[in-house]
């Protein structure tokens, strides 16, 4: 005996989900009627732009905040406090490239603007001594063989 059925997996599986909005329930009510129908669609494709334009301005402010830090952090390695930078330029787009990434060449640009005007907010230069200062002016510090001999009069 042959089976005549069709298979489940050949049934019509409909829309697609996302394919178009959820009409609104009143659209059911008036299938009569085209014109309300089409509203009530127009009305879903609304929302549904709504809520996209606010997912989209909540990461822009997300993606502007990861580039204000990121110009900071180039920044803090000649100021002392990264945020400092904003002293020379109040607007982000300043320190960007074309592509909407931080140009490091901009940000050292704006960095010398504001040591330009406010050296003092520069980061310390870096001394390679360890913090070893010397002894007192005049003075000739003992050596290891001085010591060794005994020589305490050398270096105090």
């Amino acid at each position: 005996m042959t089976d005549t059925t069709t298979a489940p997996d050949d049934a019509d599986p409909g829309p697609a989900p996302g394919d178009a909005p959820e009409p609104d329930d009143h659209a059911t009510d008036h299938a009569d009627d085209p014109g309300k129908r089409a509203r009530a669609e127009a009305a879903a494709y609304r929302r549904r732009l709504r809520d996209t334009e606010g997912e989209r301005d909540r990461l822009a402010e997300h993606l502007l905040g990861y580039q204000r830090r990121a110009a900071e952090d180039l920044a803090a390695v000649s100021l002392s406090r990264g945020d400092d930078l904003w002293l020379a330029t109040d607007d982000v787009s300043a320190v960007l490239d074309d592509a909407g990434q931080v140009d490091p060449d901009k940000v050292t640009a704006a960095v010398q603007q504001v040591l330009d005007g406010r050296p003092q907010l520069g980061r310390p230069a870096a001394g390679f001594d360890l913090g070893h200062r010397g002894g007192a002016p005049g003075s000739d510090p003992a050596t290891f063989a001085d010591v060794l001999r005994g020589d305490r009069r050398a270096g105090g």
